[in-house]
């Protein structure tokens, strides 16, 4: 069975085993110290138990010799005595008291010392006897005076067994003391070098314990990582459950998916048509795509380490210089255009996406090729002066030549040619209004339409774009509602009429006889928004986000029944973004549709509701 440890209670395992080891040899140690603790102990009671059987002694042979050393007459002597023996009394009371404790837990010692203090207190018993001898003068009876000393030698003879005690003490510490403190001693030094060996194998085998399973490991994951950074293969994968086994299945996982995206991005470099190339701060090439190939010419190893200036047009250069010290200042992305030329001498236009890199002090570029596009703008540019001076001219032309016959100036025409007239001069009209059209949004497009903004009042811009569609409405007959309105704002007014007329006039050409056309405004979010509603067929919802597109028509018919030239909501929207503003349409088919753009509010009425608030 195996157990799947982590890295944390591997650790814990590898911890726990020294710490147990020294434990026990601490245990041990303490346990051999107390050990010989309690053998200096029972040394020291037992030179104290020599010494008080000295001092005992002492006592008793002074008593021993008082009694037997007491002369027979006169009897005062004796007596004198007493008194000296009633302070030996407490002195050797003193000393076996201290025995008793010092032998205490002995058994045999304790009945020695209680034998030897049972025979004492006789002895001081039968002493007082004899001071009542004295006291009644019968000491000088040669028989009783034999009786008493007999029991006084019987009793003494108790204290003979003191020795056998001392000797018994003097064995312990002249015989089995010594041979037990070496023991401890030997105890002692070998549980020392023993543990101290035992630990210092314990920390190898720790140490490489910890080399095997993590440091080597860890090492391979260290060296996984520089050769994840320098493209080389990895090492295999490790085996295990813990934390680092499971970060290295991890960091392999991620080396793939690194390594595939990788794949795809150098796959994608590799093939695309645009040129990716980086540069160092001062414009050299550090590394370039295969596109060059194709797009300049040159091979990427023929541009590597040259500057990017020296295949850049003289007339260009300055202009690329300036572009490219702007991102390194600071400005992070930029996109320019320039000329290239490639390696056969012909130029070729290029814009260039720049980003600069701070911390690699490298700049990354994708460079592509724009000269078709270039050429497409100015074949473009050349057919909007074509249909601007080559149709429009001719165009007025005959519309004016129209207008003469209409007016009779050629002499009477019958009706089928007025009708006939009617239809070119519709014609004629519908096509200078698309040139119109087409020209007015190129132009926006181009940025060559300047606003002339100013703080006008949006009621009167109402008014002025509904007086301009007034004689269309009543041709429709739809009537023109025109909500409350008290903002100012700030744009360009014949702009916005323009907006207005154009909403205004389709509303009307798709509303039903007698339905209403409604203008209202409302201020939203600190802005104006304006909406023009009608209650005509509506937009189908597959359409309603493509309604701005240039020539959009929700039905092909529109254009010939309805009239107008396909543009006049792509220049509604231009016109409204060009005053920072959005356009967007609401419908729903058969109920009608809604128009709202947006409009900036004067910034005079805007100070004066927020002070108001």
């Amino acid at each position: 069975m195996k157990f799947h440890l982590s890295l944390g209670k591997k650790g814990l395992i590898l911890i726990a085993v020294p710490l147990t080891f020294q434990f026990v040899m601490v245990g041990m140690l303490a346990q051999l110290y107390f050990a010989e603790k309690t053998l200096v102990r029972q040394k020291d009671d037992s030179r104290k138990v020599l010494a008080e059987l000295a001092s005992v002694e002492r006592e008793v042979m002074f008593v021993y010799d008082l009694v037997d050393s007491a002369p027979k007459d006169p009897p005062y002597k004796l007596k004198d005595d007493f008194h000296e023996l009633a302070v030996r009394k407490k002195n050797v009371g003193d000393i076996l008291s201290r025995l008793k404790s010092l032998v205490k837990g002995k058994p045999e010692e304790e009945a020695i010392v209680n034998r030897a203090g049972s025979a004492f207190s006789t002895v001081l018993k039968e002493f007082g006897n004899v001071n009542l001898l004295i006291e009644a003068g019968s000491l000088h009876d040669n028989e009783t005076r034999k009786q008493f000393m007999k029991s006084f030698r019987a009793k003494l003879a108790e204290f003979k067994e003191m020795p056998a005690l001392g000797d018994k003490e003097a064995v312990f510490l002249d015989k089995i003391a010594p041979p037990a403190e070496e023991r401890l001693r030997e105890q002692f030094l070998g549980v020392l070098v023993g543990g101290a060996i035992m630990t210092f194998a314990l920390g190898i085998a720790t140490f490489a314990i910890f080399s095997l399973r993590v440091a080597k490991r860890l090492d391979l994951m260290l060296d996984n990582t520089f050769s994840l950074a320098a493209g080389k293969p990895l090492h295999p994968i490790l085996r295990g459950h813990d934390e680092i086994a499971i970060l290295d299945q991890n960091f392999h996982s991620m080396a793939e998916a690194l390594e595939e995206v990788s794949s795809k991005n150098r796959a994608m470099i590799e093939n695309a048509r645009d040129v990716m190339f980086s540069l160092d701060k001062h414009g050299t090439f550090l590394s370039v795509s295969p596109a060059s190939q194709s797009v300049l010419g040159f091979a990427p190893d023929d541009l590597i380490g040259s500057k990017m200036i020296g295949i850049v047009v003289k007339a260009d250069s300055k202009h690329v210089l300036e572009s490219l010290r702007h991102v390194m200042d600071g400005g992070d992305q930029h996109v320019f255009e320039c000329r290239v030329q490639r390696r056969d001498g012909r130029d070729i236009d290029m814009r260039c996406s720049v980003h600069w890199v701070r911390v690699e002090q490298t700049i990354f570029c994708q460079a592509y090729d724009i000269t078709e596009s270039k050429q497409a703008e100015r074949l473009r540019q050349e057919i909007l002066q074509m249909v601007s001076h080559d149709l429009k001219t001719p165009l007025s032309t005959v519309r004016s030549f129209l207008e003469m016959l209409n007016e009779g100036m050629f002499g009477e025409i019958n009706d089928r040619g007025r009708r006939l007239m009617k239809l070119a001069d519709n014609s004629t009209s519908r096509m200078l209004t698309l040139i119109r059209d087409l020209l007015e949004i190129e132009r926006m497009e181009a940025g060559m339409l300047q606003l002339q903004v100013s703080d006008q009042q949006l009621a009167e811009l109402f008014e002025q774009a509904a007086g301009s569609v007034a004689s269309q409405a009543l041709e429709y007959g739809v009537q023109l509602v025109c909500g409350p309105c008290a903002y100012t704002v700030r744009v360009d007014p014949d702009r916005v009429i323009q907006v207005l007329t154009n909403l205004l006039s389709n509303a009307i050409k798709f509303s039903p006889k007698g339905a209403a056309v409604a203008l209202s405004a409302q201020e939203i979010d600190g802005r104006i928004e304006v909406r023009v509603r009608d209650r005509g067929r509506g937009i189908p919802a597959e359409k309603v986000d493509y309604i701005f597109d240039r020539f959009s028509q929700v039905k092909a018919s529109d254009a010939t029944e309805k009239g107008g030239s396909g543009l006049g909501l792509a220049i509604c929207k231009a016109l409204v973004e060009l005053h920072g503003g959005k356009i967007r349409a609401e419908s729903t088919e058969n109920e009608g549709s809604t128009f709202i753009f947006t409009l900036p509010k004067s910034e005079v009425t805007a100070a004066i509701s927020n002070s108001m608030r």
